[in-house]
């Protein structure tokens, strides 16, 4: 009776060790799969190295990504500062999806749809550094397409030291 009680304690002492671990790190940016990258409907998108960058104009920060297939990735801030930013259909911020196939161009917006279950999220900028130039942040977001009524969901969205100038 003991012997059980001190494995069933052994095991469930393991379980929550184990279970309470990050998945990323934005802080250092351990495990991340890329510097931009997202779950789109749970599949995996990273932007490939060469094509993610950000800009600070007029008091905006746009931050843009295309992945290896086209896909292009352009999130749109109305303000330059750390903090959460609110999308939606009343907000200036903006994340715009661009998927390019054979058949056309299809774009996805987080300010379409008639409520924020259709489109809609936040993006949290938690690092800007003046001195490299680079800033870091997580999101999360539904974006919408008027056309055919179509979402696509982004979950675990990170952007971890994306190299920005300053215009």
């Amino acid at each position: 009776m003991k012997t059980t009680i001190v494995y069933t304690i052994l095991v469930l002492t393991a379980a929550t060790l184990f279970s309470c671990r990050k998945e990323y790190s934005v802080e250092n940016g351990n495990g991340l799969p890329a510097d931009f990258t997202a779950q789109i409907n749970g599949v995996t998108w990273d932007a490939a190295d060469s094509t993610q960058f950000a800009t600070f104009i007029q008091g905006t920060i746009t931050i843009v990504g295309t992945s290896q297939d086209g896909r292009q990735l352009i999130i749109s801030l109305n303000d330059t500062v750390i903090g959460t930013y609110i999308l939606n259909q009343q907000s200036t911020s903006v994340a715009t999806f661009l998927n390019v196939d054979s058949t056309g161009i299809y774009d996805y917006a987080t300010n379409l749809g008639s409520d924020t279950s259709q489109a809609g999220g936040t993006v949290n900028v938690m690092s800007i550094d003046p001195v490299g130039k680079t800033l870091s942040g997580i999101f999360s977001f539904k974006a919408y397409r008027t056309l055919d009524g179509t979402q696509e969901v982004f979950t675990s969205g990170v952007f971890y030291k994306i190299p920005y100038i300053d215009l």
